[in-house]
């Protein structure tokens, strides 16, 4: 999931509390997108930002859309570097949170 959900989650849960409808999720989109993980593909740091924000970096996972036409993992690393991540932030974005998440080592 990219990051774009995130910057509308206060829309999104406006939407939640004015519908009656909505009740039936049992949580607002802020809360149920707390379990999601989150991937880093828009090489916009702004957007990104917002996502790290909204989530935490624990929630979000090194993506660069390759091997699709506008995938370059050149152009998402450079925009999650321009963000500013702690280290160790960064060191859980580009590759622990994938591993933890998969069980790997």
């Amino acid at each position: 999931m990219g990051p774009f959900r995130t910057c509308l989650l206060g829309r999104l849960d406006r939407g939640y509390a004015a519908y009656a409808e909505c009740a039936a999720c049992g949580q607002p989109p802020s809360q149920v997108l707390q379990a999601a993980y989150f991937d880093t593909v828009n090489p916009y740091p702004p957007a990104l930002r917002c996502l790290l924000e909204a989530v935490g970096p624990q929630r979000v996972v090194f993506g660069s859309d390759y091997p699709h036409v506008t995938g370059a993992e050149d152009r998402s690393l450079e925009a999650l570097q321009r963000v500013g991540l702690e280290p160790e932030a960064m060191e859980a974005v580009l590759w622990r949170n994938a591993r933890d998440q998969l069980g790997l080592l």
